[in-house]
């Protein structure tokens, strides 16, 4: 029987790396994961950035939405005040404060439309006078 002897020139032969197929499919499986791991890191940072763009575009409507309605109640305000509300109708829109002539009175209905000597003359309590009142029926 022979015995196993170190080769007679002295060198050592190196030792054979025998990966063998369960190791070689364990380190296709890690090199998968990890690539999944890292595609699923590239992915999920990629949402963070878009939210966050997302965010900052809501941030800008929302500044620029409170400053149009700060200048709408500042404008409303503007039209609360009575000084304002005059000087616009009198500026803008020609209209001026009613004297006594222009008063206008509008007769109820069983009164019938008014006589042309009637228009214009109105008595202390908003109605049309004595005089007028009592030659309402003569034609």
């Amino acid at each position: 029987m022979s015995a196993r002897t170190s080769p007679p020139s002295g060198r050592q032969r190196a030792p054979r790396l025998r990966w063998g197929v369960g190791r070689l499919l364990a380190l296709i499986a890690f090199t998968v994961v990890m690539t999944g791991l890292g595609i699923y890191q590239v992915h999920k940072h990629y949402q963070l950035i878009r939210v966050g763009y997302s965010l900052d575009q809501d941030l800008f409507d929302y500044r620029r939405l409170t400053e149009a309605k700060k200048r709408l109640e500042l404008a409303l305000s503007a039209y609360k005040d009575p000084l304002a509300v005059r000087a616009f109708a009198e500026d803008e829109l020609g209209m001026k404060v009613p004297g006594p002539e222009d008063e206008l009175h509008i007769p109820r209905a069983d009164e019938g439309p008014p006589r042309p000597d009637q228009i214009g003359q109105i008595g202390p309590n908003g109605q049309l006078g004595d005089d007028e009142a009592a030659g309402e029926g003569s034609p």
